[in-house]
């Protein structure tokens, strides 16, 4: 436990989560040992001026909720940046890696740490995946012909049984091979 001062202190756990280490954090009043979430219903982020980067993310944390994730995907604030892979051998840009960023309006650039793991416990990763991968095909379909792109996954699109589906229709709707 970390004291945050003002009798707020920081506690954490960490447990193995099948292919994940999930790093859980809570904010808690000393004197009562409630949630700070409890305690404020959830709006921390103007509440104290704390300067610890943990306790901020905490903080940042408790209002990135299903309602903001799905609101993301809805209004076009996630964009896909591609890091060039290049190919020493033949001397060029062989691939490019898709990388999910989402551009908050008021926050400004959220990390992908921040958001897949909700977006994977609100069951929300399968129809996000989705949209990654028809973006980055039809991106793809521009390019060279001998030009590829990789896309990460997380494991909860592997077991949802209809990756495969979504793939193939992703390079089908780009003109792409399979």
């Amino acid at each position: 436990a970390k004291d945050l001062g003002a009798n707020l202190v920081l506690t954490g756990s960490m447990m193995r989560d099948g292919d994940r280490i999930r790093v859980t954090y809570s904010v808690l009043d000393s004197t009562s040992g409630r949630e700070l979430g409890d305690l404020v219903e959830g709006n921390v982020t103007n509440l104290f001026g704390v300067q610890d980067d943990v306790a901020d993310s905490v903080a940042r944390n408790l209002q990135l909720g299903e309602a903001t994730v799905r609101v993301a995907l809805d209004q076009g604030q996630l964009e896909l940046h591609y890091q060039p892979l290049f190919d020493l051998e033949q001397n060029r840009v062989c691939s490019f890696e898709a990388l999910l960023r989402w551009n908050h309006p008021t926050r400004g650039q959220i990390s992908p740490v921040e958001f897949i793991p909700v977006a994977e416990d609100i069951g929300l990763i399968v129809p996000l995946g989705e949209w990654v991968l028809n973006e980055a095909c039809t991106t793809a379909a521009a390019w060279p012909r001998d030009t590829k792109v990789a896309v990460n996954l997380s494991p909860v699109q592997f077991r949802n049984g209809a990756l495969v589906r979504s793939v193939r229709k992703a390079l089908a709707g780009a003109g792409l091979a399979a």
